[in-house]
Order: C-alpha cells, then structure tokens, then sequence
C-alpha cells in the first residue's frame, strides 16, 4: 500500500491498493472500526462476511463496520500460532513506526498481556533504529507512562 497522506500529525490512513486481475484477499484493517474504499479504476467484487457480495466499478464507494469481535475474536485467539505477549510485541513494534495513536492502547494490553518493562525498551530501542528516533522518544514516554502505572 502507499501512502497517500504524508503528514504525520493526520490520523488517517489513506492508502493507495492495486490489486492484481484474479487476486483473492482477506483484507481487514480496524482504524476506528470502518475502512472506505473508492474504487478508482477496474471492477471486480467485494464482500463482506454474511453479506451478499457487490459488484464495483469506478466510482463505488463502500464504507465497511469492523469491530474487535473480528480483531481479538479470529485473529488474537489463535494462540496456538502466537502468544497474546508475542502479538502485542508485534503489534507495538508495528504502531511504533507509523507513529499512530493505537500504539497507547497496545502498550497497555501488552503489559496485561506480559510484556515486561525491560522488553518494551528494548523493542522500542531495536526499532528506533529502523523508524527513526523522533517516534522512538515519543514510544519511550507513553511506555514509561504506562509501565510505571502502579
């Protein structure tokens, strides 16, 4: 995906996808709960889960609901593939270099999850490398803040 909004102090992610003829993808993404298509160019078909499917062309606009129970219900219960401690680490490593909001949120079901304070400042310091120090610092004070709580 590329981004399309370059300004760091925008909360939105704009992206710009080119899906191959023939693909077949299981996309999900959970910014707030809703993802908006625009179809800019070919057709093809969308479809939600229990719904029926919709046939798009340029000029469509979808405006799909996600919600945790997709999240956190299919995804974080598989712990057979990974713990919730290797998910969050994961995640917080991932939110940490798009220098986004959920990052705080993250940093707190981590620690429920068992991430030490030890391990998120090594995450943070391992991937200051590769996001860039400005992020990093910012990263290092919620996680102070979260995992000196009492």
């Amino acid at each position: 995906m590329q981004s399309l909004v370059a300004d760091p102090k925008i909360n939105v992610g704009v992206g710009n996808v080119t899906f191959e003829p023939g693909c077949r993808n299981n996309w999900h993404i959970h910014h707030d709960g809703y993802q908006l298509l625009l179809v800019t160019g070919g057709e093809g078909w969308y479809q939600e889960e229990g719904k029926t499917a919709q046939f798009l062309k340029p000029g469509d606009v979808v405006v799909t609901h996600l919600n945790d129970d997709v999240l956190f219900g299919e995804v974080w219960s598989r712990e057979s593939e990974l713990s919730p401690r290797d998910r969050s680490m994961i995640t917080c490593a991932s939110l940490m270099t798009q220098g986004v909001p959920q990052l705080e949120a993250h940093l707190k079901m981590a620690k429920q999850n068992g991430v030490t304070k030890e391990e998120i400042v090594e995450l943070i310091t391992h991937v200051a490398f590769y996001t860039g120090w400005p992020k990093a610092w910012s990263a290092f004070n919620l996680a102070k803040e979260i995992f000196d709580e009492a």
